[in-house]
């Protein structure tokens, strides 16, 4: 199967969850480290994780931009995916 990228094409997931930490971790392992997926979310992707009260307090997780910091909330390193994406400093 062939992944097909449109650079015009943006995509909103929204997840509602108790247990943002493990939910993040999942969607890490399931989705940034999939093989079909890896190289395409490593050059075009942000995640964040908000809370009811809205997005003035929100975490950035993953960005693009290695230069953009992100949140101690991340899942663990063990995986060579954009080496330092998941431990880089906030």
């Amino acid at each position: 199967m062939e992944t097909v990228v449109c650079p015009r094409l943006r995509y909103n997931f929204t997840f509602g969850t108790e247990r943002a930490r493990e939910r993040w971790q999942v969607i890490w392992q399931s989705v940034y480290l999939a093989p079909s997926l890896q190289s395409h979310m490593a050059a075009a992707s942000m995640a964040m994780s908000s809370s009811e009260a809205g997005w003035h307090n929100y975490a950035q997780l993953y960005h693009w931009d290695p230069t953009v910091p992100t949140s101690a909330a991340r899942p663990p390193s063990n995986n060579s995916f954009k080496a330092d994406a998941p431990t880089r400093a906030a």
